[in-house]
């Protein structure tokens, strides 16, 4: 006898898969672009090595974000309810005309299908921008060295404003409380977590060589290289459970393509 499968049981299994090699990807690239970076016969140029290691800041802050996204659905009793309440809505709303009903169904597969596809190109939006705030930050190098010459901006005696664990929380909390404050701006609700994805891949990142800068306590020892790889690697599921404790209750699971979040 076939033993009972609980409902969505091989969509979420798929999804941890992909999870799971997208995290094994993740890591095999941070090891070799750490290892082009500082280890490389072509580390030796200044000017390869700054963009070198600003480059892999921003592809990792990029990677992180599309594997919060990739995250699993919501548990299958919840996916089994939604469905549910899907399937009497539209029987509720059926059209005793054939084709009326045939224009209905085909309506709401354009808007099913629409609403996917946009929602997952706000997602790639998303992790673009994830990439980009990640790069920026070491901007902040040039603006306190008051030079363009990269010479300046590499060889500073203290670190950089946005280098300071401190004042990234503080920034990601501002962008919370602004987010919360503007409910009929759903495709905002994600941009604390992406704030937050950058920053701290980026810091994260840097610890390795100089520690967490944790202002007014001081500063932290390096990191190993071990932790720096598994916090980096952890991001993307804690940054599953805010974005899920972030969104309303009532858009966990079901209408998601509707609240033009970045969600997917």
């Amino acid at each position: 006898m076939t033993p009972l499968r609980r409902p969505g049981f091989s969509a979420t299994w798929r999804a941890w898969k992909w999870l799971a090699l997208g995290h094994a990807v993740l890591a095999g690239f941070i090891v070799f672009m750490d290892w082009v970076t500082f280890e490389s016969p072509w580390s030796a140029r200044s000017w390869f090595r700054a963009l070198a290691d600003n480059a892999t800041h921003a592809a990792i802050g990029c990677a992180v974000w599309l594997l919060a996204s990739l995250a699993p659905p919501a548990d299958p009793a919840t996916a089994a309810a939604a469905a549910a309440a899907a399937a009497a809505a539209a029987a509720a709303a059926a059209v005793p005309m054939a084709n009326q009903r045939r224009g209905g169904m085909s309506a709401k597969l354009h808007s099913v299908c629409g609403g996917h596809l946009a929602v997952a190109r706000r997602g790639v939006v998303a992790a673009a921008l994830c990439g980009l705030c990640a790069s920026v930050v070491d901007l902040d190098h040039f603006v306190q060295a008051s030079s363009l010459r990269l010479a300046d901006a590499t060889s500073l005696r203290t670190r950089p404003f946005l280098h300071s664990s401190s004042a990234a929380a503080a920034l990601v909390l501002c962008a919370a409380a602004v987010t919360g404050a503007l409910p009929h701006r759903p495709e905002l609700l994600d941009a604390p977590c992406v704030l937050a994805a950058a920053l701290s891949s980026h810091q994260i990142r840097d610890a390795t060589r100089r520690g967490l800068w944790l202002w007014p306590w001081g500063t932290t020892s390096p990191i190993p290289y071990w932790a720096y790889v598994l916090l980096t690697l952890a991001l993307p599921l804690a940054l599953r459970l805010v974005r899920r404790w972030r969104q309303p209750a009532g858009r966990r699971f079901a209408g998601r393509g509707a609240t033009g979040s970045f969600v997917v």
